[in-house]
């Protein structure tokens, strides 16, 4: 079926004996808006981690915008546009929000190893950086320092840093978890 950005076929995780993720077969099309729900343990973050790359699938396709990225490393499914949050916070606490969303926007640059120059230097970085925190309603926070802030903000600015680099998919691993209302 055309048209899709995402699908898996017959999609499976073996951990010796523990069949964490059995034989699943999903379809996105763009802009849809799926989510695997149940209990701990039941394979919710195996699968996101099969889909981006974390984890090698025992048996089963990956099949993104059409191309066959089953096994792909995670940074080159990361760069043909797949971001990705997880279930444990990731980011750098010392750095401040707009730091944090910089580094992530740079990483998908086509010169982001370039790390002797300054990052003022790259304005498109900046304001790749800037609008992911707007959108994750963090831009009056730009300038705290990341390991300063509540958890559910810093959960936030976890899935600003995947907006700064532009994906066209996004998995989100338990994204609201330790968030307050207003947060989620």
């Amino acid at each position: 079926m055309s048209g899709l950005i995402l699908e898996t076929r017959g999609l499976s995780k073996t951990f010796g004996g523990l069949r964490a993720v059995s034989d699943i077969s999903l379809q996105v099309a763009p802009r849809e808006i799926h989510a695997i729900i149940g209990p701990n343990g039941a394979g919710k973050s195996t699968m996101v981690n099969l889909l981006s790359g974390h984890l090698r699938p025992s048996s089963g396709q990956v099949i993104f915008n059409g191309q066959d990225i089953t096994g792909l490393a995670p940074n080159k499914v990361s760069h043909l546009g797949v971001g990705r949050s997880f279930q444990r916070t990731n980011i750098f606490p010392s750095f401040s929000c707009l730091e944090n969303c910089m580094l992530a926007a740079q990483s998908r640059m086509q010169n982001s190893f370039r790390f002797f120059r300054r990052s003022d230097r790259y304005p498109l970085v900046r304001e790749r950086a800037e609008q992911a925190l707007d959108a994750c309603g963090l831009s009056s926070k730009g300038h705290s320092t990341a390991s300063s802030m509540s958890y559910g903000e810093q959960r936030q600015l976890e899935i600003g840093m995947v907006l700064a680099t532009e994906p066209s998919f996004l998995l989100l691993d338990e994204p609201m978890a330790g968030m307050g209302k207003e947060e989620s």
